[in-house]
């Protein structure tokens, strides 16, 4: 194993209460709009293995992954686990991803940036700096095939 990779999706915090009670009221199903956050993380755990084009690889490939798989991670985010409607939607969106990145570790913002992540804000208390790639779904990079890029497919039998 040479690394790692994680994705975690959370409530889009400019999307407020107001907007939800809002489309709730003009939506007799119950059903409401949900607009989420990716974050990345990414990690190549020995020096020597990094520098070597696998982080690029790694970020290349996972955004192309989620531009095929969106609607299908956003339907298990939203609708998994809940029989109650009013935790359903319709129209979910992810509407930006983003990379914490510790504010030194220049490799990795300069990698980020080189696949249209841009820097929002300035370093927050934990010495991080926060890549932002919004309109995610339209870049070049998440919608072409990166070089030798195969999906396999883990079934695990119960």
């Amino acid at each position: 194993m040479v690394g790692d990779v994680n994705f975690f999706l959370y409530p889009d915090e400019d999307t407020t209460e107001a907007d939800v009670a809002e489309e709730d009221s003009n939506d007799q199903g119950g059903f409401r709009s949900r607009c989420v956050v990716g974050e990345i993380d990414i990690m190549i755990a020995a020096a020597q293995d990094r520098g070597k084009g696998v982080g690029r690889c790694v970020v290349a490939s996972f955004l192309h992954y989620l531009w095929r798989h969106k609607d299908e991670m956003l339907g298990e985010y939203y609708n998994e686990g809940h029989d109650d409607k009013r935790h359903r939607t319709r129209g979910a969106e992810l509407t930006m991803i983003m990379a914490k990145i510790k504010e030194g570790n220049q490799v990795s913002i300069a990698l980020f940036k080189s696949l249209g992540f841009e820097q929002e804000g300035g370093v927050n208390y934990f010495g991080e700096v926060k890549m932002v790639l919004r309109n995610w779904a339209k870049n070049m990079v998440a919608a072409s095939v990166p070089e030798g890029y195969a999906e396999l497919v883990y079934r695990r039998e119960i």
